[in-house]
């Protein structure tokens, strides 16, 4: 069997902090008969939470519907709804006979939007044909997981998408990378290896517009976070020269590169961050306040060079980038231990602190103040808005954690999620509370 792997974390608030200490709670177990991995998730309302995981599992144990593809080889959206306590209340399976990869989630009003990439054609839930080899897919459910429509969206070569915002003038802009020429849904000329690409559509799912943005190379974008003038913010990474919509030339192999896109895919700025390294950006997010600025997050290679002002602790650490609304440095941060330190997600918690979460491979060492007990573990820094360290947690499995996130609650709590390979064949799902202790 393999399992989804989520955690819950409380902490106490509105109290002078002495110390902290960080505990396990309590756990769970989630997960179908095959591989489960999660990609996104978000607390509702009522406390409970939504999770978006790509499964390739037949119905058992707690996966109610069979895989669309008849194989069980190819993947499929699940899309599972918790109560506050982590109880599963419903599950769906969405997909088509192909392989159908989910990447990012949407919480609206009146459902979920889930979106991701798709090779399938008209089967299960998709209704509409393949447009090349790897097309953006994007399902919107009711409440209930019920799926009202889905689209289709791709050019005549492969297409992927990774990130999704909606704008404050509500639409939904979707981002990812694309090989493809014009063709099909694309009508923006390529200009390197892999380009930036820009979707808008409306809440019934309607296209748009779409725009490629991108330099000479590879331009990967994967992470997105909306402006308060109904634009985005776009980060990835790029190893491109200036040439075509990239300003500045790269600083080292690849570099962050962050834009700032308008409502009809403009480019207003764009800025290329990194050392004489690799720098990966995979997560983007508003600080807290008017024109307070961004958040950009990832993972670096880089010693102090370029844009890094500070020395690495091991082999890639944690990097975080604040800059403002016109894309200047206000500060950056690394943190890290002595091996391998790779962030998945950046965002404000309701404390208005910065999370940082994602995988360490690393000892108790430089910025990491607990060992693993497996190999690689799901790693958790929270830092004030300055980029001051305030604490950093590691949870505890026996096995090989992968995909570490990390969320800020309702009650002032940290979730985080993600999957655990127990063994070589299992991937184990499992729920940690822990509370922090002010003395």
């Amino acid at each position: 069997m393999r399992y989804l792997t989520y955690f819950f974390l409380f902490s106490l608030m509105g109290f002078h902090l002495q110390a902290q200490t960080l505990y396990p709670f309590s756990n769970k177990n989630l997960g179908g008969t095959q591989s489960d991995v999660p990609v996104g998730f978000e607390q509702l309302p009522d406390s409970g939470y939504i999770i978006l995981a790509s499964s390739s599992s037949n119905m058992g144990f707690d996966k109610s519907q069979n895989n669309r593809d008849p194989s069980g080889t190819s993947s499929d959206f699940w899309l599972i709804r918790l109560d506050k306590n982590g109880n599963k209340l419903w599950d769906k399976t969405i997909g088509g006979s192909s392989s159908d990869r989910p990447a990012a989630l949407l919480v609206l009003p009146d459902g979920y939007v889930l979106s991701g990439t798709s090779s399938s054609g008209i089967s299960g839930e998709k209704t509409d044909s393949v447009r090349g080899g790897d097309d953006f897919w994007i399902v919107k459910t009711d409440l209930l997981g019920n799926v009202l429509w889905d689209r289709t969206v791709g050019g005549l070569s492969n297409d992927e998408l990774t990130c999704m915002a909606y704008t404050s003038d509500h639409y939904i802009v979707l981002g990812g990378w694309t090989l493809s020429a014009i063709g099909a849904d694309k009508t923006s000329a390529p200009f390197g290896d892999f380009d930036f690409w820009w979707v808008k559509i409306d809440t019934l799912g309607n296209f748009i517009l779409e725009k490629t943005l991108g330099g000479l190379l590879g331009d990967n974008c994967f992470g997105m976070t909306p402006t308060t003038d109904n634009g985005v913010i776009m980060a990835g990474y790029s190893n491109s020269p200036i040439s075509f919509t990239k300003s500045q030339p790269s600083q080292g192999l690849y570099d962050y590169w962050v834009l700032k896109v308008d409502s009809i895919g403009r480019k207003i700025w764009d800025k290329t961050i990194g050392g004489q390294g690799d720098d990966y950006a995979f997560s983007v997010c508003s600080m807290p306040g008017l024109n307070n600025g961004y958040v950009v997050g990832g993972f670096s290679f880089s010693g102090i060079s370029g844009n890094k002002s500070e020395a690495n602790r091991g082999q890639d650490d944690f990097w975080a980038i604040r800059i403002s609304t016109l894309g200047n440095i206000v500060w950056d941060r690394t943190f890290g231990g002595d091996l391998e330190d790779e962030l998945a997600r950046v965002m404000i918690s309701r404390q208005n602190e910065i999370l940082l979460s994602g995988t360490s491979y690393s000892t108790l060492s430089g910025d990491k103040t607990e060992l693993n007990l497996g190999a690689e573990q799901t790693w958790m820094v929270v830092c004030d808005t300055s980029g001051n360290k305030i604490l950093d947690k590691t949870f505890f499995t026996t096995g090989h954690d992968e995909y570490g996130q990390v969320i800020s609650d309702f009650q002032g709590c940290y979730t985080s999620i993600n999957y655990t390979l127990s063994d070589q064949e299992d991937i184990e799902l499992l729920i940690i509370m822990v509370e922090v202790i002010f003395g």
